[in-house]
């Protein structure tokens, strides 16, 4: 699923003295940090991007006209329109698909991107092929963390349709939804809502959109309320969409497992383990039947499952959840995407945790540049990096290069402060204490003054 943050603990204003912790607790608050963000986008996720999953990738159909009020479930019949022939762009697009349903994302998007070409190429300018293709090449770029270029594709699809179809047409109403998934995937949560509710007041309309559609928007718009924190609105959405997909497409269908597991991430933030750790198994089995040992959407199930496992130091448990993880990811993913970053940062967590200083500092070492890379110098993921690295560089001894780390998290804060986690606050404190104990104490009053500045703001 997608991260939001499942319970991340937000730094309050306390004395620094009252957040002092030893290092096995920094480890375990550290684990409840990275729980947040591991399940939706790694939230996770919530598998926001499963924009038209309902329905499958867009191979190119015959049936989509203008003025056509039927559904997917139940398409239009006696179209005054004549069939369009099989041609080039169909056959590449369908081998796109093949690719993108068994996720094969790099080898879908070079097929797509050659659809695209030649469908320009076409006579007709602008048509529903093209469009069809779009939806494609936006999806897939999507799923391999390229937001921006996702985007671009699904706007440009979007306008195709409204300009062919009119606004309340299924294809219309389908673009909607991949944008707010778009949007979701970017922790962009508001801007996701309003562009979910537009598709699903209009999917609900007198043309309908097909039960389907709706379902996927439902579950994009629970990962949406999930994100502001609207946990009761969340829980609602989530279900509205297990009982649509249940109904439509039975109990053991992929995307059943996805809303399974996006219930489980919400069922996790609040505190309910008992109830989000069979549905995690209930998502991870249905996953692994219809999809096999090595599909993308398996290793977000394990990532979540890790969550649960870490967070009820169940370390051994968790460890093995968030290599099988990676395994899949580093296969299917390029190694800058925020899923096998993130994957690989939780990994190294728990290797700290179990004190497998050597793996975790190793991991941590090789991710952190791809982490300022990719997910910016000033985000939260490198501010928790920096802490636990710093934290292990400390406990072995390694007070240089942990000095350069605490310094670097110091002045992230300083311009962030919004990223103050127990665990980042925890961990300048422990800074101060190992300047104290280097007889350094000017500079550990220093410190201590800047942690208790940051407190106050």
């Amino acid at each position: 699923m997608k991260i939001p943050k499942f319970m991340s603990v937000s730094a309050l204003p306390l004395p620094a003295a009252k957040v002092r912790r030893n290092s096995s607790a920094f480890l375990i608050v550290t684990l409840t940090v990275c729980a947040a963000r591991l399940g939706f986008a790694q939230l996770p996720d919530m598998m926001p991007l499963d924009a038209a999953a309902s329905q499958g990738p867009r191979n190119n159909r015959a049936n989509s006209r203008p003025n056509c009020t039927g559904s997917k479930e139940a398409p239009c019949l006696g179209s005054a329109f004549a069939p369009l022939q099989v041609s080039e762009v169909s056959e590449v697009n369908s081998q796109g698909v093949r690719h993108l349903n068994a996720g094969r994302y790099a080898e879908a998007e070079l097929l797509f991107r050659r659809a695209v070409a030649l469908s320009q190429q076409e006579p007709g300018g602008e048509s529903v092929e093209l469009a069809n293709t779009l939806i494609n090449l936006g999806t897939t770029c999507a799923r391999l963390g390229r937001y921006s270029d996702a985007e671009t594709a699904h706007q440009r699809a979007l306008s195709i349709f409204q300009r062919l179809f009119g606004a309340d047409h299924l294809d219309t109403v389908t673009c909607l939804n991949n944008l707010g998934a778009v949007y979701l995937a970017q922790q962009q949560y508001q801007k996701a809502e309003t562009t979910l509710l537009g598709a699903l007041r209009t999917s609900t309309g007198p043309l309908g959109a097909g039960r389907l559609i709706q379902a996927t928007t439902l579950s994009n718009l629970g990962s949406a309320y999930f994100g502001q924190g609207r946990k009761v609105d969340a829980e609602k959405a989530f279900h509205q969409a297990l009982t649509l997909r249940e109904k439509v497409l039975g109990p053991e269908h992929p995307d059943v497992a996805v809303t399974v597991s996006d219930l489980a991430v919400l069922y996790q933030s609040v505190g309910l383990p008992a109830k989000a750790e069979p549905l995690f198994e209930r998502s991870l089995q249905i996953s692994e039947r219809a999809l096999g040992d090595q599909h993308p959407r398996l290793a977000k199930v394990l990532n979540n499952l890790g969550v649960l496992y870490a967070s009820q130091q169940q370390f051994p448990r968790a460890e093995a959840a968030f290599r099988r993880a990676l395994s899949i990811d580093e296969k299917v993913l390029p190694p800058e995407h925020p899923d096998v970053i993130r994957t690989a940062s939780s990994l190294a967590e728990v290797y700290l945790a179990q004190r497998h200083n050597t793996e975790g500092e190793l991991m941590y070492e090789q991710i952190i540049p791809r982490i300022e890379r990719t997910l910016g110098p000033e985000s939260g993921d490198l501010v928790k990096a920096l802490s636990s690295l710093a934290e292990a560089y400390r406990a072995d001894g390694r007070y240089t290069q942990a000095e350069v780390l605490y310094r670097r998290e110091l002045a992230i804060l300083n311009k962030r402060p919004g990223l103050g986690t127990d665990a980042a606050i925890m961990a300048v404190e422990h800074y101060g204490d190992m300047l104290r104990k280097l007889k350094r104490k000017a500079e550990a009053q220093e410190v201590n003054r800047e942690l208790n500045a940051f407190l106050r703001r």
